[in-house]
């Protein structure tokens, strides 16, 4: 129930605020993706990172709080040219940014991710906050690589 702004108290407004906050909160961490937000200032600053992102990379999501480099490092080596380009032409023009790529796992395995981000601003333009959903695409992949290897092998098999 929303509460009405003019007759509600200021207290009642700060707890249907805080209300609402864990709210989404919650939802945000039942997703099935990973959900973050990244400094449009600094923009490999991770201002938050959902939990889901340990059991899609084995990495804690308050480690990518204290390591402003760590989202780039996890980055594929294959890929991380293009992606840190398209993050730097996105964060100066401000359009969304949009890929897929690669990101190693702690334990050293590859996952591909399709990360859409979007820059978030205040009612004056002034920009806020990146924020962005990383969504696990591995077996996509993995199911399309296998396809094109079994087309392949078809293909050499009637030319013989």
């Amino acid at each position: 129930m929303l509460v009405d702004s003019e007759k509600a108290t200021r207290g009642e407004l700060e707890r249907r605020l805080i209300d609402v906050e864990a709210s989404l909160q919650a939802l945000l961490e039942r997703l099935p993706g990973v959900v973050y937000a990244l400094s449009p200032e600094a923009p490999n600053s991770v201002l938050y990172m959902s939990p889901q992102i340990q059991a899609l990379l084995g990495v804690p999501a308050a480690d990518f709080l204290g390591d402003p480099e760590l989202m780039q490092r996890l980055v594929h080596p294959d890929d991380h040219e293009w992606v840190t380009a398209e993050c730097e032409r996105t964060n100066q023009t401000g359009e969304p940014f949009s890929g897929e790529y690669r990101m190693r796992t702690a334990d050293g395995q590859v996952r591909w991710v399709r990360d859409e981000a979007v820059l978030i601003r205040a009612g004056d333009g002034r920009p806020l906050f990146w924020q962005g959903i990383l969504t696990d695409i591995t077996a996509t992949h993995l199911t399309a690589e296998r396809l094109a290897e079994a087309l392949d092998r078809e293909q050499e098999a009637a030319h013989q």
